[in-house]
């Protein structure tokens, strides 16, 4: 499962110094919050997570002429197994286009959600 809400919010530590151009992060960028456990049954919902985030990027581009950073806060993961996390690795490197919009993954502290990655 996962949530849609924005950042910066009071709960939500975001760091623009590793941003290219702090100074060009807007004031609130869509975040995507995972909640849950993250495996092979959790493709329905990462097929869903990368639809709602391929309609803001399309809604972006044609009325800001940009794409703000791809937020995904995986603070409310609870577990990992790899099939999952392989699955929505790729699909956020398929959907941010090998790099032309950017990803960023926050949270991700638990060792269990680092190995699988």
């Amino acid at each position: 499962q996962y949530e849609t809400s924005k950042i910066p919010a009071k709960e939500v530590h975001f760091d623009t110094s590793q941003h290219v151009d702090a100074d060009t992060i807007p004031n609130q960028l869509p975040l995507y919050q995972l909640n849950g456990p993250i495996n092979f049954i959790s493709m329905f919902q990462i097929d869903n997570l990368v639809k709602e985030i391929e309609v803001n990027i399309e809604k972006q581009e044609a009325e800001l002429g940009r794409v703000d950073p791809i937020v995904v806060d995986f603070d409310g993961v609870t577990t990992v197994e790899f099939t999952g996390v392989e699955e929505l690795v790729n699909r956020l490197v398929e959907v941010g286009d090998h790099g032309k919009y950017p990803i960023q993954i926050i949270h991700c502290n638990d060792e269990e959600v680092r190995n699988a990655m």
